[in-house]
């Protein structure tokens, strides 16, 4: 063999190894953590902001941003009285882990760490928190317990989620903290919610949150949760997390018609109530409540009738349009949610539920009838024992849903 060829059979085997030796190099760069962080479940919300500017500021504006004791007024009020400061490391509720972390600081709860004013843990649920959830197990073991939180996931030690795989980020030259496996089935679907929306008990067994299974009782014909609580907006998807808190949510969840029949001297009054959600209402905390206030007005705007006398409302003056989630102690007192041992009563709106309520107004004077749904975020009970903690639409009702008709002379 002469130079020559020896030289070309040498060129030819370097046109082979070279694009496998890169081929080689890119799968390692995508499978490999590289990173400044021992764990994806250590990166900060900021490290994602760098890129994912709007997509911080709506996470940053969101309940999950504020989930942890510490940032939520409610959470911290309550964390406070029942386990401790989270400040603090080592705490147990009962000798156990408090299982309220698992929800609301979850990142802490997956090392069961207490002290939350470290890493990441104060933002609560941050934007790696649903971004390493691989595989949902269920919200229940193979022996019948509830797992709560990332115990219900597989959460991977090496790759954030996404829900495309596709690479969005503005900048050509951005690379991942760690690299993003797509994974659809789990950011795409109502599983990545269930793990802390889906239901929990206290220590007694009294059901406090049911929202994911109330969901999940309507089958699998409607809508996910992100169809609602993160609408797409110009092709990006909201990660605001609306719910209860925001008007734009609240204000679609129940739907009201008014028919009065006029008699002689009265008015017939038919309300009928529809719950548009697949899932009840209220839903969530058992701490939040909603009462229908129907009132009469004289053409002059004087206040001829209304079914409740007083604010804070007497709910014994009409029962039947209060919608609550009501617990009690074994001795039918009304308690906290986390020391209740039984349900008092439940009156909320089922899923999908349509409802009748009738009145009988004095048809002398009345001018309009206006009904108003207003919604609570917290019971008075709570408020009374707290209240100094709380402001703003934690103390004051919200207008989730309002008709009003003028009534003929």
């Amino acid at each position: 063999m002469n130079k020559r060829s020896e030289l070309m059979k040498i060129a030819n085997s370097i046109k082979i190894i070279l694009p496998i030796f890169f081929i080689t190099i890119a799968n390692v760069l995508a499978t490999e953590t590289i990173s400044e962080f021992p764990t994806p479940l250590h990166v900060p919300a900021q490290t994602c902001a760098a890129c994912h500017k709007n997509i911080y500021a709506q996470w940053k504006a969101s309940m999950h941003s504020r989930s942890a004791p510490g940032q939520d007024p409610v959470v911290s009020a309550i964390y406070q009285e029942m386990v401790g400061s989270p400040e603090q490391e080592g705490l147990r509720l009962s000798g156990e882990y408090p299982a309220c972390l698992k929800c609301h600081a979850p990142n802490a709860a997956k090392e069961q760490k207490t002290k939350l004013d470290q890493f990441n843990y104060a933002e609560g649920v941050n934007c790696v928190t649903c971004h390493v959830l691989e595989r949902f197990h269920g919200m229940q073991d193979k022996q019948g317990q509830q797992l709560y939180g990332l115990d219900a996931y597989q959460v991977s030690a090496t790759h954030l989620q996404g829900p495309s795989g596709r690479y969005l980020s503005p900048r050509e030259d951005a690379q991942h903290p760690f690299p993003i496996k797509p994974n659809p089935g789990m950011l795409r679907t109502s599983q990545v919610c269930l793990g802390c929306h889906g239901a929990y008990k206290n220590a007694d067994g009294v059901a406090l949150y049911q929202t994911g299974e109330e969901y999940l009782a309507g089958g699998e014909n409607q809508a996910t949760c992100q169809s609602c609580h993160m609408p797409k907006t110009n092709g990006e998807t909201n990660h605001e997390i609306m719910a209860a808190h925001n008007d734009a949510v609240l204000t679609r969840a129940i739907v009201i018609n008014l028919s009065p029949e006029l008699k002689q001297e009265s008015i017939q009054l038919k309300i009928d109530l529809r719950n548009t959600m697949p899932h009840r209402f209220p839903t969530g905390s058992p701490f939040r409540q909603a009462y229908l206030k129907v009132t009469a007005y004289a053409e002059d705007g004087e206040l001829v009738w209304s079914n409740y006398s007083n604010y804070p409302p007497d709910f014994s003056q009409s029962p039947e349009a209060v919608f609550a989630y009501q617990l009690a102690d074994k001795n039918g007192k009304p308690v906290m949610a986390y020391q209740a041992s039984q349900v008092q009563k439940d009156t909320r709106f089922q899923a999908f539920e349509k409802r009748q309520l009738h009145y009988s107004l004095p048809r002398d004077k009345v001018y309009l009838i206006r009904t108003e749904l207003l919604y609570h975020m917290l019971t008075q009970d709570v408020i009374t024992a707290h209240g100094e903690k709380f402001s703003g639409n934690l103390i004051n009702p919200a207008v989730a849903a309002i008709n009003e008709i003028k009534i003929a002379k």
